[in-house]
């Protein structure tokens, strides 16, 4: 790879599977230090444990929490004093019927899909 990201750290979140740890991969092959961010833990300590502490941590967030979304870039913002790169990648999908889909379950889908990308962003803008 180019190194294109050397020195450069970023949070990914949703990134245990899927396309958000495609996108830790080739972060981590570009040069970046990645912190992944992921509500399932066993899935994200297992994924980070593969390339080492040298290249990725992981921290759960349940990104649906203000609160936890706040510890996420504090905690990534450790690493080199700074976070040049964020993707938010979270998001969940009700399968089945709407008109049956509880309200609750709605309001869980609207607060991972829908209002994180707008929280997120805040305290990396401070």
């Amino acid at each position: 790879m180019s190194g294109r990201l050397s020195g450069k750290t970023a949070v990914v979140i949703g990134a245990a599977q899927g396309i958000g740890a495609a996108v830790v991969e080739r972060f981590i092959e570009e040069g970046a230090f990645v912190t992944v961010g992921d509500i399932n833990e066993r899935l994200g300590h297992t994924f980070v444990d593969r390339f080492g502490a040298s290249a990725a941590q992981f921290k759960r967030a349940d990104v649906s929490s203000e609160e936890d979304v706040k510890q996420l870039v504090t905690f990534a913002g450790k690493y080199n004093g700074r976070l040049d790169i964020l993707v938010q990648n979270a998001g969940i999908y009700p399968l089945g019927d709407i008109g049956s889909l509880p309200k609750a379950r709605w309001d869980e889908v609207f607060a991972v899909t829908l209002r994180e990308p707008f929280l997120l962003p805040k305290p990396v803008c401070r």
